[in-house]
């Protein structure tokens, strides 16, 4: 079941049998801002992510299968066309859509804790010193309202509050109310973890000693702008290639974690890269040209692009057998 905002939609109660869903995507896209399309019925649910003027990113599952990316869409029109689809619309904070468009990826890790056997507040206290990423989901009084608290690396980071219709919240007075809820009213925790590396876990501040990259930064700009260049001759491709790249890196977050957008370690844009977190030389190389390479394919140009990347392979080949890599 996929987690959606407790504050009422922006737009809700639409069918898909009326909804041509290509053009509500792009409607959304240019009149919403920020935020999500959610689509379900019994038998499926699906999610089209979207930020001012572009697709971010799509999920689409029903009992046999677990779609994302672009192809999402296609599966969840090809659901409509069997089913009516029920649709509600979201409207997301700039900073949090990210967080959103990864949450179906988490795992959980409680489930159906009580304030009658447990304290909230010691709850929330275990969940910083196990450094969770992820989310605390909030039942009070038998599903009468409800919340979401939303940590990294086991800090609270924002929450989703049922009374508040302002969207995703971080306001302290949000975080004392569902407390003070839970306390006069009583209340179920599920408890979901968002995976990172095991190498990046519980103690991941404290491991990483690593110095930040400095000539690697210059080395992988050349490698995104080779990227980026062969992209622009493509007319299907050219404006959407920023979400391309974003929506690959958010599968490979999972793997590299500041390839997360949420986390704001690691940005690609006019050719620079902007890098602000602790990964090692290895993980950013490694991380970047994975998902390059896998791009690459899945649209069909990795054997223009191998010929592309080849001066570029001869310029840094020293690097690149010291990490391993070979093109």
């Amino acid at each position: 079941m996929m987690i959606v905002p407790k504050e009422e939609p922006a737009l809700k109660g639409l069918n898909s049998s009326y909804i041509n869903i290509p053009k509500l995507v792009e409607h959304c896209e240019k009149e919403f801002g920020s935020g999500f399309i959610y689509f379900r019925s019994p038998e499926v649910e699906g999610a089209i992510f979207f930020e001012r003027g572009r697709f971010l990113n799509g999920i689409f599952q029903n009992g046999e299968k677990e779609v994302k990316g672009e192809r999402a869409i296609d599966s969840i029109v090809e659901a409509a066309v069997n089913d009516n689809l029920h649709v509600d619309i979201y409207k997301i904070a700039p900073e949090k859509i990210h967080f959103w468009a990864t949450l179906h990826t988490a795992q959980t890790i409680y489930q159906n804790l009580s304030t009658e056997f447990i304290d909230f507040e010691g709850l929330l206290r275990k969940m910083e010193t196990e450094k969770l990423t992820g989310f605390v989901d909030v039942s009070i009084k038998v599903g009468k309202e409800s919340g979401i608290l939303f940590f990294d690396n086991g800090k609270v980071i924002g929450g989703s509050y049922s009374w508040d219709e302002g969207g995703a919240s971080s306001s302290r007075q949000n975080q004392e109310l569902i407390l003070k809820k839970t306390k006069e009213l009583g209340g179920t925790f599920h408890v979901s973890k968002i995976p990172i590396p095991p190498d990046m876990g519980e103690h991941r501040e404290e491991e990483m000693v690593h110095e930040s990259p400095s000539g690697i930064i210059p080395m992988l700009e050349e490698f995104l702008t080779i990227f980026e260049s062969e992209i622009m001759k493509h007319k299907k491709m050219k404006e959407r290639f920023h979400t391309l790249l974003k929506n690959k890196f958010i599968e490979k977050a999972d793997k590299y974690l500041f390839l997360n957008p949420f986390s704001d370690e690691f940005e690609y844009a006019n050719q620079k890269i902007s890098f602000s977190g602790k990964a090692s030389d290895e993980e950013l190389v490694h991380g970047v040209v994975e998902s390059v390479k896998e791009l690459g394919e899945e649209l069909g140009l990795h054997r223009f692009l191998n010929v592309k990347f080849t001066s570029w392979a001869q310029k840094y080949q020293k690097e690149l057998e010291r990490f391993g890599l070979r093109f």
